[in-house]
């Protein structure tokens, strides 16, 4: 029996020495067709974090714990995905954060209602301070997020712009109203497809992809249908409160609530814009660089060969994120020694398929 004890013992401790040299030995690989720099160590994870907001509810968090890294930034992920795939791609991108020497908290939004968006100032604020408020916090943090997890950071420096320190945010912009409402015109196609992905996350995997994959054709249909309130019924088989909230007038409230863009000239983080040229943000996000630059921030704007889904926009969101981040918030040195470019401005210009630098945008010349 002793034998056997000891034998069990042994066997044990050697599957977990092969399973911790295999999980580094993939990490390591993972790497290098990411093109990322190598892990700096092992990662914790603390799930379901409560966090409270000022309204009472209750939104959790999953908190990616660098081991072997002190005195480590901190990087604050806000999303609305909790169902597959976006909710493993943003766990993905919170690992290889973690992996290379950052907390991260990758913390849950409310649930997109007809309210959407409106709480994401107080939320995105709220969860702030609770990350200063910890005690591994070392008074530096960094928010990173595409689309509507990039809003989540403008609205949140909106309320609380000396709780951040640098933003990356790809194909996003500080404001939504010109996505629903798109020079004053109402845009079905873009909200029947925003509320489909919504739905979409909310199915179990198989069927939510089985309902993506049969979109287009249900999308023709329905933009042909008169009354427009019923539209999204045609598309989801019943009425969804993102699309009836882009129905309201152009007058109501609600808009005013969603729109962070005058507050972009108070914010101080080092920000790295992220666009792509067919992307449905790309002159709202060009605006927001506008306005940091003439407000004196230096901000860096990248322009790639992408649009809002593109699968390789949130790798490549990732690689710059990591530059940026070890730029400005761990090695407290300048941004203008990022890997790979010169200047602040960084193009890809489209007929000769390749990168360009420039000192801003648009280029002096024609």
């Amino acid at each position: 029996m002793k034998k056997l004890t000891t034998w069990g013992v042994g066997v044990g401790l050697a599957t977990a020495v092969a399973t911790t040299i295999a999980y580094k030995f993939r990490r390591q690989l993972l790497a290098k067709p990411l093109h990322l720099p190598p892990p700096q160590g092992n990662v914790a994870l603390q799930r379901n974090l409560a966090i409270p907001m000022r309204d009472g509810v209750v939104l959790f968090g999953d908190h990616f714990v660098p081991l072997d890294v002190t005195d480590a930034p901190t990087i604050l992920i806000r999303s609305p995905w909790s169902g597959p795939p976006f909710k493993y791609l943003y766990q993905f991108i919170a690992q290889r954060f973690a992996e290379r020497g950052y907390h991260v908290l990758l913390h849950e939004m409310r649930p997109m209602t007809d309210a959407m968006l409106v709480s994401e100032a107080d939320d995105t604020a709220d969860t702030l301070d609770w990350v200063h408020s910890q005690a591994w916090f070392n008074g530096r943090c960094g928010m990173w997020g595409t689309s509507i997890l990039g809003y989540t950071a403008w609205a949140g420096a909106s309320q609380a712009p000396d709780k951040l320190g640098a933003m990356v945010l790809t194909t996003t912009a500080s404001e939504w109203v010109s996505l629903h409402r798109p020079d004053g015109a109402f845009a079905l196609d873009t909200l029947l497809r925003l509320a489909a992905q919504v739905a979409a996350t909310n199915k179990p995997a198989k069927e939510g992809i089985r309902f993506m994959s049969q979109l287009e054709p249900r999308l023709q249909t329905a933009v042909a249908h008169l009354p427009l309130n019923e539209a999204d019924s045609v598309v989801l088989g019943d009425s969804h409160p993102i699309y009836q909230a882009g129905l309201r007038s152009p007058s109501d409230p609600f808009w005013a609530q969603i729109d962070h863009s005058a507050s972009v000239s108070t914010i101080s983080a080092d920000t790295h814009l992220i666009a792509g040229w067919h992307d449905i943000f790309l002159r709202e996000q060009i605006t927001d660089y506008y306005v940091l630059q003439a407000a004196g921030r230096n901000p860096y704007l990248t322009i790639g060969p992408w649009h809002h889904m593109h699968p390789d926009l949130g790798i490549a969101s990732l690689r710059q994120a990591l530059d940026w981040f070890n730029a400005t918030l761990r090695d407290n040195s300048s941004e203008n020694n990022l890997p790979g470019r010169s200047s602040p401005v960084q193009v890809w210009l489209m007929g000769a398929d390749k990168w360009r630098d420039l000192d801003h945008w648009p280029p002096a010349s024609t």
